[in-house]
């Protein structure tokens, strides 16, 4: 089966390769990062291109054409094979994808990419697979939790080696989707069952601490940006991402980060979570080789994370003003946190929190993004 494709084109226009650098975003699950990623790369003069899983009325679709030239739907991953034709006409500058579909990107569509550009992507697709990331960053003396994988003991075994509570986690996944803490081994038993395959699972000792991350915008030449913070809000929903974070100083943590980009070799941006334990030492937890929460929710008059973005994937070769941000800033996810409220049921609380908090990304998004917003949420609520 071959995928909806869909793009604007003048009328009358024959079809040609478009030289305009193109970047290029895999969704499943859609990700407020990456819809703002693509407004930001848009300003920058790129072309903007969706492949997603998702199932999009028509509503959807026409939400999506305020943020991407060309739209490619597809009923499931398995049927990426069909669209290496389509990405043979535009220049691709940067690929950005969600776990679950980078892991589904086929040989196909690497060889319509430029060989730098499919060897990044490459690399994505092995280390969209968790245990395999921290493999890798294992093997360079990064601290992680001990794991088993979860076809090759019973839960009852893995208790009594692990403890609990225990973690048990699908080995692809993103923003708290195929992550279970469980408390017993019932509530591992069930883990085991919703979250797929047995041998798509592992499971992983559950770290006691605060939660800490790092994060970083990478070029080919090093890293651009820098960030270091800990959480100071959490989500309603204690697998997802914390929604709220102070800047912080710690070294330990720097250099974590610092190895594993080294070790991971990507450009553009990269996010990992640790567990800060009592004794002072960090645990490495997950990494995401995708855009993250925190990454386009700074003031960029202190962090300019979009330009950072821009010059680390080529698309400018203008200045970045700010290595990193001022310890003890607080910055909060948006519109995460506009969303929390819904979930809190105070409707007309979060409405007004994106309105005000939407002014002070002006900007950034400028009218294209809480146009986009306001719409695909209507498209999302009715299902159309």
């Amino acid at each position: 089966m071959t995928g909806r494709v869909e793009t604007r084109q003048a009328r009358g226009a024959g079809r040609s390769r478009t030289h305009k650098p193109a970047v290029v975003m895999f969704h499943h699950a859609r990700f407020n990062s990456m819809e703002q990623l693509a407004v930001v790369a848009r300003r920058g003069g790129a072309t903007t291109v969706l492949v997603t899983c998702t199932p999009t009325g028509r509503l959807g679709r026409l939400s999506d054409c305020l943020l991407y030239r060309k739209r490619i739907y597809l009923s499931a991953p398995s049927e990426m094979a069909s669209i290496a034709a389509c990405l043979s006409d535009i220049v691709v500058a940067d690929v950005q994808a969600t776990e679950d579909m980078a892991s589904a990107i086929p040989d196909s569509v690497l060889e319509a990419l430029p060989q730098a550009i499919a060897a990044d992507v490459r690399q994505r697709r092995h280390y969209s697979d968790k245990a395999a990331m921290a493999r890798l960053a294992a093997e360079h003396g990064v601290r992680i939790p001990r794991q088993i994988p979860v076809a090759s003991v019973r839960p009852e075994r893995a208790i009594a080696e692990l403890g609990l509570p225990l973690v048990v986690k699908s080995r692809v996944g993103a923003s708290g989707r195929g992550v279970v803490v469980a408390s017993t081994e019932t509530e591992v038993r069930d883990a085991i069952a919703v979250l797929g395959p047995p041998e798509m699972q592992y499971y992983e000792r559950y770290i006691r601490g605060r939660l800490t991350a790092y994060s970083a915008i990478v070029s080919a030449s090093g890293i651009v940006q820098e960030v270091t913070c800990q959480s100071v809000r959490q989500s309603a929903d204690p697998t997802f991402p914390p929604i709220g974070h102070e800047v912080i100083e710690d070294s330990e943590l720097t250099d974590i980060g610092r190895i594993v980009c080294a070790a991971a070799g990507l450009r553009g941006p990269i996010n990992m979570q640790t567990i800060k334990d009592e004794d002072g030492n960090h645990w490495l937890i997950d990494v995401n080789l995708r855009p993250f929460g925190t990454m386009l929710a700074f003031d960029q008059t202190v962090l300019d994370t979009a330009a950072a973005y821009l010059v680390a994937v080529g698309l400018t070769e203008e200045l970045v003003m700010h290595r990193s941000p001022p310890i003890g800033l607080r910055v909060t996810l948006f519109p995460d946190d506009a969303e929390e409220l819904v979930k809190a049921g105070r409707r007309a609380a979060s409405i007004w929190c994106y309105v005000r908090r939407s002014a002070s990304f002006w900007s950034m998004f400028g009218l294209r993004y809480p146009a986009f917003f306001v719409l695909s949420r209507l498209a999302r609520k009715v299902g159309i």
